[in-house]
């Protein structure tokens, strides 16, 4: 769910996310990027923040909280920041 930025091409209003951990890394695909895979430490209190710096400037920024089978996160990547909220499936 877009949390700031105005809807529109650049932003959409609501993504489809999927959101995959596995060992020490989490990986996400949404509607403007494939499989982007970053390094996933989290703390001992299940926060995890990282940021990541592409070409061109690009720059995607993750604060997040394992809860149960549920990750709270708030992603930036300007202009637009979301919250996601995907739950364990299987």
């Amino acid at each position: 769910m877009l949390t700031k930025g105005t809807a529109g091409p650049n932003c959409l209003a609501e993504d489809d996310v999927s959101v995959t951990v596995h060992s020490e890394t989490l990986s996400f695909t949404n509607s403007a990027v494939q499989n982007f895979v970053v390094g996933f430490h989290p703390r001992t209190d299940g926060s995890f923040h990282q940021t990541y710096m592409g070409d061109g400037g690009a720059t995607v920024d993750i604060h997040c909280r394992l809860v149960g089978n549920v990750i709270e996160a708030d992603v930036s990547n300007p202009p637009c920041e979301y919250h996601w909220h995907p739950e364990k499936t299987n």
